[in-house]
């Protein structure tokens, strides 16, 4: 049995109930030692560095245990007081209702590409209070939330909870899968973002990619495109270090679905270049669409293509592109490079 020393009480400050009340299970250690030592000198200004060294974590730790309890609302930053007055209204009751997947059927894992359009996770988040609920009753809610933190390495504040937790009930994602995409975040660098994480979350669940053996497939063709994208960036001459989300899309299609190889992915890069003067990935797309269905596999059937007179090509909706169209509906921002850059 255990019992309180009443001869402690002789020093006290004040914590909110809320602390314990909606965020006992859900912060880690290095957010509630920040917040208790913030709270015992709340007379003083925050120090970061002076904080840093009393509860013994890092200046970094430190910031980011403070932004977890800013977007919970129990702190706010310096001339924010009275916007934060008028937002500590009784916020609407959201339902959040978990969507079981139907049980997978025991066939080789198959990646449907653009089975459904999903719309975008809601604006309106689930509060502390469904979260915390949702902790409390399910068990992979739990694991889900714990296992999130340990591979990106950090604790993860509301925001990054409620999306992991509405990836789940409302794209009917499984745990395993949407731990595998944190997995692939944390290794292309991009732990931090957890719009991309959320984003790439709809992309897989769209195309159906809800199994544990299809994550699989997926993070191996991933894996196969960001290896593509080092070699294609070296031959244009392109110092990002990752493909953009789009970029990735593109070469993908091209490498893993079409399967194009590289050689024929530069000349393409090439051929649009001397049209544009610029990276431009929709206009090469329509070379290498055009070339896909037109039956292309080699460079040698580029050739052959290329010595078609130009009317014909053009005058030949079904197997031609429009250099113009794909001018004006190009929509990716362009990238200028060096011209020549091998």
């Amino acid at each position: 049995m255990y019992s309180i020393n009443p001869k402690e009480f002789n020093s006290v400050f004040a914590v909110p109930a809320a602390v314990v009340d909606r965020h006992i299970k859900l912060a880690g250690s290095a957010q509630l030692k920040a917040l208790l030592w913030i709270y015992r000198h709340s007379c003083e200004p925050i120090d970061i560095e002076k904080m840093s060294k009393a509860i013994g974590i890092s200046a970094a730790d430190v910031k980011d245990a403070l932004q977890y309890w800013l977007e919970c609302g129990l702190l706010i930053e310096d001339g924010k007081e009275n916007a934060a007055a008028e937002n500590a209204k009784p916020e609407e009751k959201t339902e959040i209702k978990e969507i079981t997947p139907a049980p997978a059927k025991k066939e080789p894992a198959q990646i449907h590409e653009s089975e459904k359009n999903l719309p975008d996770l809601p604006v309106l988040k689930p509060t502390q209070e469904q979260i915390a609920m949702r902790v409390e009753e399910s068990e992979e809610i739990r694991a889900l939330l714990n296992e999130a933190q340990q591979i990106l390495g950090r604790t993860i504040g509301y925001s990054a909870q409620a999306a992991l937790v509405m990836l789940h009930d409302h794209y009917a994602l499984p745990v395993s899968v949407i731990l595998m995409i944190c997995e692939y975040a944390r290794s292309t660098g991009r732990q931090g973002n957890i719009n991309y994480i959320q984003t790439m979350g709809k992309n897989w669940a769209e195309r159906g990619i809800d199994t544990f053996e299809k994550a699989v497939e997926q993070l191996a063709a991933l894996e196969n495109t960001d290896k593509l994208w080092k070699e294609f960036a070296a031959f244009a001459g392109i110092t990002s270090p990752r493909p953009t989300t789009t970029q990735q899309r593109y070469l993908d299609t091209w490498h893993n679905k079409w399967k194009f190889p590289l050689e024929m992915i530069c000349i393409a890069y090439e051929k649009a270049a001397e049209r544009t003067g610029q990276l431009n990935m929709n206009y090469m797309n329509g070379i290498i669409k055009n070339w896909y269905e037109s039956g292309v596999k080699t460079v040698e059937d580029i050739e052959k293509l290329d010595k078609i007179p130009k009317v014909t090509k053009l005058s030949d909706a079904k197997t031609s592109y429009d250099i113009e169209q794909a001018e004006k509906s190009a929509f990716e921002p362009p990238i200028y490079t060096k011209r020549g850059a091998k």
